[in-house]
Order: structure tokens, then sequence, then C-alpha cells
């Protein structure tokens, strides 16, 4: 008991103190929790690096391996939260459980996971029988529930208005292509920002806008990716050139990985600069 009442021991499977997607929205939660919750947090390509968010609440980095699986039973036993909060894919959040019950069957667990794709396999949900499952839209609920018997909730993600505001193409291009010929032209630009890993299909943008621009003879177009050219999925230069449109690929920038992003005032440049924002995910199982 504090002067507040009960603090709440909270245990956190997520990206942390990192630029990528999962840690911006991490972040967003875990920072606008009551602040009488005590909280740490397993981060998620965190390298243990001195970061503000360590202020607010303790991070473990994850160890020998990327997730920090072999770190879950060291790191639970030591802070004996009383739940559990993962944020990660289906996938990765099943088998987060399954490691879990092995030593702690008992703690509540809540998932927040995004779904984007049809046909999710049976596998990857029945782990989360026991866990309070939410998703991002309605959609997504509605591709679990033929393997789930137990509610799923729905939680949209918000827009933090500080850092996304309108801004004119031509004000965004003059920061996002500095030092290109596209400032000399005018470019009916194709952005694709997801992470290059299976589920985003990254392959798929850059094929049929290559198909896109052959059929239709398309000079003007350009395909500008912001993410990793290299991380799970494909070596996204070389198949640029594969598909015969190599000079027409824009990266935000060659050294981008899965936890070095841009700072987040600047992602309104990128977004703003585009003309059509693509997106393809991949059909899961």
């Amino acid at each position: 008991k504090t002067g507040k009442g009960f603090i709440m021991k909270l245990f956190a499977i997520c990206d942390y103190t990192v630029n990528t997607g999962f840690g911006i929205v991490a972040e967003n939660i875990l920072t606008n929790l009551p602040p009488d919750w005590d909280i740490a947090v397993l981060g998620i390509n965190y390298r243990g690096n001195p970061h503000p968010l360590q202020k607010r609440h303790r991070v473990y980095p994850p160890g020998d391996d990327v997730y920090g699986f072999r770190r879950l039973q060291e790191l639970i036993t030591l802070e004996k939260p009383d739940r559990i909060f993962i944020l990660n894919d289906i996938w990765l959040a099943a088998e987060y459980v399954t490691q879990i019950r092995k030593f702690a069957p008992h703690i509540p667990i809540i998932v927040y996971t995004p779904i984007d794709s049809e046909n999710i396999m049976r596998e990857y949900i029945e782990p989360l029988h026991d866990c309070t499952l939410i998703t991002y839209t309605q959609w997504g609920a509605d591709q679990l529930t033929y393997a789930r018997k137990e509610p799923i909730h729905v939680i949209p993600h918000g827009v933090n208005l500080t850092h996304f505001t309108p801004i004119k193409k031509e004000e965004a291009r003059k920061l996002s292509y500095a030092g290109t010929p596209l400032l000399d032209i005018d470019p009916f630009v194709v952005l694709y920002s997801s992470r290059n890993q299976p589920r985003k299909r990254v392959d798929l943008w850059i094929f049929t806008m290559a198909e896109w621009i052959k059929e239709y003879n398309r000079k003007d177009v350009y395909l500008h990716y912001h993410g990793a050219t290299r991380d799970l999925g494909w070596h996204v230069e070389q198949l640029a050139q594969y598909y015969g449109i190599g000079d027409r690929l824009i990266l935000t920038a060659k050294n981008l990985d899965p936890s070095t992003g841009i700072p987040v005032d600047k992602l309104k440049y990128v977004y703003g600069s585009a003309d059509l924002y693509f997106h393809a995910c991949a059909v899961a199982g």
C-alpha cells in the first residue's frame, strides 16, 4: 500500500527505447499508465545504453537472443509481476506465452497484437486462450474468432498530433529528397514504409510497381522505401534492380535497421512527400 493505494506491478515484453513501430506504440502505452504502477520492461532491441525512459521504468536488455526468450524466467521470477503485457506479432506472442506458462501458469497475461492478414494459423491463436487478447482493429479481431471462443478486444492506435501534422508536399520534398534529382522534376512517388519482413511483402510492392511502370510506360513514377534494405525479408535494392527499376528506388537512408529509425518529428516529411501510400501483407499460414 502507498498513499495512492495499491501499486500494480507490471512486466512488459515489447520493443522499448527504440524508434520502431512497436517501440513507439509501447512507449505511448507504458508512459500513460497510472504513475503509481511499478513497471519493468524486457526491451526488445534495447542494447543497454542509457535512455530517458530508464528514469520511468526498469528496462532490461534481451540478452543473447534478440527476443529475450532465455531471460523470461530469470526476469519474471525477479520482478514477481501482478500482470504481464506483451506487444508483438501474434506468433511471437504465442511463443512468449508458451514459455511463460512453463514456470508461471497463473500470472494474468495481456497480449496486444496487430492482425493484418487472413488465415492466421490456429497454432498461433490457441496458446493465448487464457490471455486477455487485444487487436488494433475489428477486422483483425474477426480473423481470430474461428479458433478462439474467449472475447477479443479492440483498441485502435491514436495519432500524435505533436509530430504528425499536415505539411505541403513541396516543403516535405525539400527535406526528404534534398540532394537528389527529384527536386528538379515532378515525380509521382509511391511510399512503402513497413518493416522489411515476410509479413509485409516488400517484394510484392516492388513487383507490382515494376509491372505498372512497364505496362503504362510511367516514366514519372518513383518508389520510396522507408525501412531497412536488408532485414528478415528481401534485399530491396537488388530486387529493384532485378525488376529493372533500380534507378526508380529512393531510400530514406541506407543505414536504417529494425532498431534504428529517424527522429519521430521527421516522419511527417517522409509521409508528406509521397503521392501514394502502398501496403501489402502476407497470408499467414
